[in-house]
């Protein structure tokens, strides 16, 4: 009988180094940092669709766009994690007062100018789809993969994510 150990199909040195989120860019394998995914200098709209999102990493991953408009998969009214729960905390004066104030002064100025759409899959018809549409005003990009708009899909060491960039 084989031993009880977990088995692993990677050294201990690969999996130091393994990088959880596995992007493709145009066929190619590429270890493209954030900041060159969501690129607010060469793409001024960005248009998403995810399960579920962050609102801080949803922030701070659209605060050079000019348009944003998310579509979130889970249903207006259920529990959808830590994007709900922020957006429940906006339901205190205080702590909707706080969020405004903790959020960088051109962030705020484009929720004023009403520049962020955020909108909630219809009920009883959940999407589960992954999509991030960037138009500037030469390129275009469209990211398909299984991560959610959340920090932890695209920086923590949770689990393996996929994402197509083309």
């Amino acid at each position: 009988m084989k031993s009880l150990e977990q088995i692993s199909l990677f050294t201990s040195e690969e999996v130091n180094t393994q990088r959880y989120l596995h992007v493709v860019q145009d066929g190619v394998v590429k270890n493209l940092k954030l900041e060159e995914l969501f690129d607010a200098t060469k793409f001024n709209r960005i248009r998403a669709v995810s399960f579920v999102a962050s609102p801080k990493f949803f922030f701070k991953m659209t605060e050079g766009f000019e348009e944003v408009q998310l579509i979130l998969g889970i249903e207006d009214g259920q529990v959808a994690g830590s994007f709900i729960s922020g957006l429940q905390a906006l339901l205190e004066i205080d702590e909707r007062i706080n969020l405004f104030q903790s959020l960088p002064e051109d962030i705020q100025e484009s929720i004023k100018a009403d520049r962020y759409q955020v909108r909630y899959s219809k009920k009883n018809d959940p999407i589960h789809s992954k999509i991030y549409l960037l138009d500037g005003k030469v390129d275009t990009r469209i990211m398909i993969g299984s991560a959610n708009f959340t920090e932890q899909a695209f920086s923590q060491r949770k689990q393996y994510e996929e994402l197509l960039v083309f």
